[in-house]
């Protein structure tokens, strides 16, 4: 019976080590990106003490309708990454990295540090993609980031836009025309 309760104590202890060892804790969802939605954004913390290493773990989807738009031509998405100015919450280093699906370990679409991640482009030929962030803290309380992903085929115009354009240039052109006339 004492040997059963050490073995016992032995798996739970190593399914806790194992628990331990995980790659990254999952902390959120941004949401899906889309025609409607193609900016989105959110605020993380990690909180803990000055020193202590992290890595989390983000994902988006993107919806079919901003898929369909961008078909064949792969318009790029940018992304964008602040941290937070927050008294007693920084991080000494942080580190992205962009993964299709879920699967963290497959090739990144980049693994950047985070003064070069607002330059960042990506073409969106996924549906999910997931964020491995990782750092060191630096404040007395954590650290906190802000994670914003947006597409630029958010930004076509509309038809009525374009409706706009054609009638500002007839105007334009009236206008023209009737200086030349009376001119003449």
């Amino acid at each position: 019976m004492l040997q059963l309760k050490k073995t016992v104590a032995a798996a739970v202890l190593g399914l806790g080590f194992v628990g331990f060892a995980q790659a990254a804790d999952y902390v959120g969802d941004l949401g899906e990106l889309s025609l409607t939605k193609w900016t989105i954004s959110d605020y993380f913390q990690v909180l803990g003490s000055v020193g202590m290493s992290f890595e989390q773990t983000v994902t988006f989807t993107v919806a079919d309708d901003l898929l369909a738009l961008v078909g064949s031509q792969g318009m790029p998405s940018t992304l964008n990454l602040t941290l937070g100015n927050a008294p007693n919450f920084g991080a000494s280093t942080l580190t992205v990295s962009l993964f299709k699906g879920d699967d963290l370990t497959a090739p990144a679409l980049f693994a950047v540090d985070w003064a070069d991640v607002a330059n960042q482009k990506f073409t969106l030929d996924s549906s999910k993609y997931t964020f491995l962030v990782s750092g060191v803290t630096s404040g007395s309380l954590g650290s906190a980031y802000t994670l914003t992903v947006s597409s630029t085929a958010g930004v076509i115009p509309e038809p009525e836009t374009y409706a706009m354009l054609l009638a500002g240039l007839g105007v334009v052109g009236m206008v023209a025309r009737r200086r030349k006339m009376a001119v003449n």
